[in-house]
Formats: structure tokens, C-alpha cells, sequence
């Protein structure tokens, strides 16, 4: 029994490692991607077809990008960009 948990343990212990650090770098990444006016990229689609890809600068600039797109493709049907 002891065989068969040891390596089953050691397995865990790494994935639980590597989510730990995926967590820890992935708002170090957000905070150096704002810091530095890195554009965020939106993707348009409809279904699996590709409508359109913009690029804004800034977090919540994005986020208001999004909510713009959205709108607009609830009121009117359709991408406008």
C-alpha cells in the first residue's frame, strides 16, 4: 500500500506546487502588463467564426470595451467597429 501512495503523494505535491505558483504569478502578470500600457486584446467571434480583433489599452478600459461590444451587439445584432 505504502508502494502505491508514495508516488501518488510526490505527483500531488508537485501539481499543488505548480497551482500555488500559477496563483501567485498570474496577478504579478495583470500588475506588469497595466503598469506598462500593454494592450489587451479582444476577440469578436460569432459561433467559430472570427468578426473582429481590437486592441485597448488598460484593464478597465478593456472591460469597458467589452460591456461597449456587447451592447451593441445586443441592441442592434450585429459588430460595429
Amino acid at each position: 500500500m505504502l508502494i502505491i501512495a508514495i508516488p501518488f503523494l510526490i505527483v500531488a505535491a508537485i501539481a499543488l506546487s505548480e497551482l500555488l505558483l500559477l496563483l501567485l504569478l498570474v496577478p504579478i502578470y495583470v500588475l506588469i502588463r497595466s503598469a506598462f500600457k500593454r494592450p489587451w486584446i479582444i476577440d469578436v467571434s460569432h459561433g467559430n467564426d472570427h468578426v473582429a480583433t481590437e486592441s485597448v489599452r488598460g484593464w478597465a478600459a478593456a472591460g469597458d470595451r467589452v460591456e461597449q461590444i456587447a451592447e451593441t451587439i445586443r441592441t442592434d445584432g450585429l459588430y460595429r467597429g
